[in-house]
């Protein structure tokens, strides 16, 4: 890159002849003479201090830069007609003495308005190129942080995407456990309902279980007061039985005696027996 320390623009008024332009008979001469004067100091000028001008490769290299920065198409010409403008000017200023004065003066107001759009263009074109830098470090640093903004955002992206996975997980499989919760809901539902109908057939099993105990409560009753009936009968016959046994015993002690004093038969006896079994039951 050529050196960007911008030079002290050129005054045109300095170049520009001076002296009595109108109203002197001797007009042309006069400026002939002061032009011819001010050709001679411009040459010592230059040969002590020469005025650098941009070169064509420093002007093609610029040109570069700003087309490979997109700072203009490659189609755009960023200063057409300068640097032959410039190099023409130069050439007159060899050859003008032997040009007509009318031409060379006219030669020389298109140099000095080339040489200062040069100037222009030059100092406008580095000042550019200095903004386009300090830009291209800016547009770094962003470019910098942007690049570290999309590292972060990246990770967060795929620990995003790794959540989602997981809770896609977890979501089908909670679906399934929900899918299967239903199915055994149906289940204890059909089994709810089929339990409801047991209920109610026990129920009525048991509506028809209390009758019947109330019905064998009501016999139970009817059974104890038998029994007591029964009881107080059983007491009685007891009474009668011992009653009859004692009767019995003095009527075997009696049939015995009787025997033995008279001498009864066997076969008498035995038909005694017999019907005192009929009369007392036992």
């Amino acid at each position: 890159m050529p050196d960007q320390t911008p030079e002290p623009p050129i005054d045109i008024e300095d170049l520009t002849p001076a002296g009595p332009m109108s109203g002197s008979p001797n007009y042309e001469d006069n400026w002939r003479l002061q032009w011819m004067r001010e050709q001679e100091e411009a040459r010592a000028r230059q040969t002590a201090d020469p005025v650098s001008l941009p070169s064509d490769a420093a002007l093609a290299d610029l040109r570069a830069r700003l087309i490979e920065d997109g700072v203009i198409p490659p189609s755009d010409d960023p200063a057409p007609e300068i640097t032959p403008a410039a190099r023409r000017f130069a050439e007159d200023m060899t050859t003008a003495n032997r040009m007509p004065f009318a031409e060379l003066v006219v030669r020389y107001a298109r140099a000095l308005s080339a040489l200062r759009t040069v100037q222009a263009s030059r100092y406008q074109w580095m000042g550019i190129a200095q903004h386009l830098q300090s830009y291209g470090r800016n547009m770094q640093q962003v470019a910098a942080t942007n690049a570290d903004a999309h590292d972060r955002l990246r990770d967060r992206v795929a620990a995003e995407e790794r959540r989602t996975g997981e809770a896609a997980r977890l979501l089908a499989a909670e679906s399934a456990q929900v899918a299967t919760l239903k199915a055994d809901r149906n289940v204890i539902t059909g089994q709810l309902r089929g339990s409801r109908m047991l209920v109610s057939e026990r129920d009525t099993e048991l509506a028809v279980a209390r009758a019947r105990i109330a019905e064998l409560e009501r016999l139970v009753d009817v059974a104890e007061e038998s029994r007591t009936d029964l009881i107080g009968q059983l007491d009685r016959a007891n009474a009668r039985a011992a009653e009859l046994e004692e009767q019995s015993g003095l009527q075997a002690a009696y049939e015995a005696w009787l025997h033995g004093q008279h001498g009864i038969d066997e076969s008498y006896y035995s038909d005694f027996l017999e019907w005192r079994k009929e009369a007392t039951g036992a």
